[in-house]
């Protein structure tokens, strides 16, 4: 099975209802892991398993918060466009 490295700018709304239907009562730091980079820095990943992969999203405290003040209370479409921003476009 192959792993992907994600931002959350880069997820499609197929990664969304991934992550919906695995969290569905949402999601917090207990369901986060850290990654570490060859340099020595760290950053924390989300583990979301699809059919054929499994996807490592980048999430930051900023993207945390927003997903828990507003999962379930807006659109998939409308969370992805928020959280894209937040994270400043940058792909993973």
């Amino acid at each position: 099975m192959q792993r992907y490295i994600k931002s959350f700018s880069t997820l499609t709304d197929a990664h969304i209802a991934l992550i919906r239907m695995q969290y569905p009562n949402g999601f917090d730091r207990h369901d986060l892991t850290t990654m570490k980079t060859g340099d020595g820095r760290s950053f924390e990943v989300l583990e979301v398993r699809g059919e054929d992969a499994i996807y490592l999203v980048k999430v930051n405290d900023q993207q945390l918060s927003q997903v828990d003040e507003s999962w379930g209370a807006i659109p998939d479409t409308e969370l992805l466009s928020t959280l894209g921003a937040m994270s400043g476009g940058a792909s993973a």
